[in-house]
Order: C-alpha cells, then structure tokens, then sequence
C-alpha cells in the first residue's frame, strides 16, 4: 500500500514542504467567510489541516493511508486538536454534511491515475459542497513531470536515514517512482523498506473540462502558489485550480 511505512517517516521528508504557501494559497481564496467549514481530501499527517485550525477554520480531514491518519489522530491528540480526522479514498467518498470549501494539496491528484477515477472524485467533491462553495486542488505540471524523468534519480542521506529515488515513465505525463529507504531503529540497525508510486497528470484543458462537465460554474487556474493568473511554461512545477459551485 502507498504511504505505509514511508507514512512514518514523511514528515522528515517534507520539513522543508511550503506549507504556509499552501495556506496563504488558499486564505486568498477563501476570505470572504470568517470561518469556513473545509474538508482536506488526502490529508497525509495533518500539518495543514492544523495550519488551518489555528487560523479559525473549521477542518475535517481524511486520507486512504491507515498509517498516515494514525499519525494525524496521534499529533491531534498531542495538540488537543478538534479536528475530525478519518480515514477514506478520495474517488468515490460519501459524508453526512457539506462544506464551504473542499480542498487537496501536495498532488494527491496526481495518483488518480484512471480517467473514471478522477470524474468519480470530481463528482464527489461536487456533492459534497455548499452552494458557491470552492474546491481547490493542485497537480503536477506536465512540463514538471517529464523533468523527474530526465533527472532519473534523486538521494538524500542523514545520521538516521537515507533513500534513493528513482523516476522513470514512458508515458507522457506518467510517472512511477521507486524508492527504497534506509531507516535507523531504536538499536542503531537500519532497516530497509521499498514502496512503489505511481502518478500521472494531463494538461490543463482536460482538468477544466472535466472540472465544467462536472457542474462547477466558474474554474481558474494558477501556477506555482501566486494568486495572480500568469501564463503556464515550461518552467511551472505545480497547478492550481480554483473551482466555484
């Protein structure tokens, strides 16, 4: 399964994610309420579902992983968190409420590799919005995609840990990637784990398409963080897409 034992140490991975882009991101965008509902769909270990708490939303949270949701409802527990924490898939969700703003960052899309998959989670979001409600989400660029597959390989190494990561494809926009993991345990061993990702992500008409035929009146994309609509190129890593009931 994705992100099962690497859910352990994904945090380390991602000290350096731009979290609080991602929370200026959508603060833009969602400012006109004082305090929205929001649901974060593949909330990994919670880190902006907790940004956001502190801001004044109202947040629930889910992601596929088991283990990533253990970690999130363990780091709740320690920041007396009142968020609601749970574990689903993003393809074919069904909750007892709606929301004001749904949202997912860090490419969870991009592991939505089937087309029926994608329209399904598209369509759940859908339901599951208030009226005006926002839906936004970002992927990797097509542009950014090929790149990691140029490059092939990518390694870190610290005191405790280490992994090498291999990127290969031979489908446009698809990506796989094999990592294996060195990790120091409690009596100075390292153990070695593997886990094999698979993303893909398409050009940005055929989002908005989707995204229209879904039902969402309005859709406006970004690249890169900026709230300012600029041109996408090859040098845009991530896209973002901001899409009104």
């Amino acid at each position: 399964m994705t992100y099962k034992n690497m859910a352990h140490v994904y945090d380390r991975l991602m000290e350096d994610a731009p979290y609080d882009e991602w929370i200026h991101f959508l603060s833009y965008f969602s400012h006109a309420k004082k305090h929205p509902n929001i649901l974060d769909v593949g909330c990994g270990t919670g880190e902006i579902p907790f940004l956001l708490e502190g801001k004044g939303y109202n947040v629930s949270a889910f992601d596929q992983s088991e283990a990533m949701i253990e970690i999130a409802k363990e780091k709740k527990n320690e920041k007396q968190s009142t968020i609601h924490f749970f574990q689903e898939n993003a393809i074919n969700f069904s909750l007892d409420r709606s929301f004001d703003v749904i949202i997912s960052f860090c490419d969870v899309y991009n592991y939505l590799i089937e087309e029926n998959d994608l329209t399904s989670s598209f369509q759940s979001v859908y339901s599951h919005l208030d009226d005006n409600g926002l839906f936004i989400f970002d992927v990797h660029s097509l542009a950014y995609v090929e790149m990691l597959k140029e490059k092939e390989i990518f390694s870190e190494i610290y005191d405790d840990l280490a992994y090498v990561w291999l990127c290969y494809g031979e489908k446009k926009g698809e990506i796989n990637h094999d990592l294996t993991f060195f990790v120091q345990d409690e009596s100075g061993y390292f153990k070695r784990f593997d886990e094999f990702h698979v993303q893909k992500t398409y050009d940005v008409d055929f989002y908005k398409s989707k995204l229209v035929d879904t039902g969402f009146k309005q859709v406006d994309v970004y690249t890169d963080f900026s709230t300012n609509q600029t041109t996408i190129n090859e040098d845009t890593k991530r896209i973002f897409f901001v899409c009104q009931k």
